[in-house]
């Protein structure tokens, strides 16, 4: 016991609990980590505060729902205390959907791992949120069509309404078939 009560003796410090070679090893310098890292973390208590708290039902809702209800459907609320998902769904479908509930239910439930869901509330209407309309994809104009908008903004006197005006004629033109 005489050589363990002098190893004590030895010891430095209270705050000296690493052996010397640590105690003298250079300081790493912080790495920098990646953003989405911290943005689900993020996102996931925005969406918490709007009643959507599992981001995995919004980022993974086609593999959870399936190729055909995830492209039918949209969770848009969960309430913890009834456990009751709000689901936006497209047109007819809410019929078969209703007739489906428990199937998805146990899907759901099943990616989870644990029981989040007891039923659906499921609400028609369109999937794409107000002012996000989709975007037609714009054709070539020929060049008939660009002579024929140049020569009618020619017309127009003021430089900035003359290309203002002839721009919205291809816009226009371009999104006809």
């Amino acid at each position: 016991m005489g050589s363990f009560g002098k190893m004590e003796s030895n010891r430095q410090g209270p705050g000296s609990q690493l052996a010397p070679y640590e105690r003298l090893a250079p300081r790493r310098p912080m790495a920098l980590k990646p953003v989405g890292r911290f943005a689900l973390k993020e996102a996931g208590k925005v969406l918490a505060k709007y009643g959507l708290g599992e981001t995995a039902l919004l980022e993974q809702w086609n593999e959870i729902a399936g190729r055909e209800w995830g492209r039918l459907t949209l969770p848009q609320h969960l309430n913890r205390r009834t456990e009751t998902l709000t689901v936006r769904v497209a047109g007819a479908a809410a019929l078969e959907l209703a007739h489906q509930e428990a199937q998805l239910v146990d899907r759901i439930n099943s990616y989870c791992g644990r029981r989040l869901v007891r039923r659906l509330k499921i609400i028609q209407g369109p999937l794409t949120p107000h002012g996000s309309a989709r975007r037609h994809k714009a054709r070539a104009l020929t060049p008939q069509e660009e002579r024929h908008i140049a020569e009618r903004a020619q017309r127009i006197s003021d430089v900035g309404l003359r290309s203002a005006l002839a721009a919205l004629g291809r816009a226009m033109r371009s999104r006809q078939a």
